[in-house]
């Protein structure tokens, strides 16, 4: 019966070396069993106001603010703030 990863929390069986599959290649490729990606990784890509970001960065990088520029949820949230309180007005009337 194989064992399990040596990694805490990890309960996949060992391949080589006490490591599970997953994290002997993290090792191999970062020469570290931590995750090395960000917390929003992949996340923020399948967001629906992702490819609108880039455009903005792309053709109108002039006129946005540098931190809408610098960092997409940001962006996200400022705009959010801003669509809500138009919307709100419009119904308020």
């Amino acid at each position: 019966m194989p064992t399990k990863c040596l990694i805490h929390n990890c309960q996949k069986p060992s391949v080589s070396k006490g490591l599970c599959d997953t994290h002997r290649k993290r090792m191999a490729r970062n020469g570290t069993a931590e995750n090395t990606r960000p917390a929003d990784w992949g996340s923020k890509e399948k967001h629906p106001s992702y490819k609108g970001w880039c455009n903005l960065r792309r053709y109108h990088a002039d006129t946005m603010p540098p931190e809408w520029f610098s960092d997409f949820w940001t962006f996200t949230l400022i705009w959010f703030m801003l669509w809500f309180a138009r919307v709100s007005e419009d119904i308020r009337g």
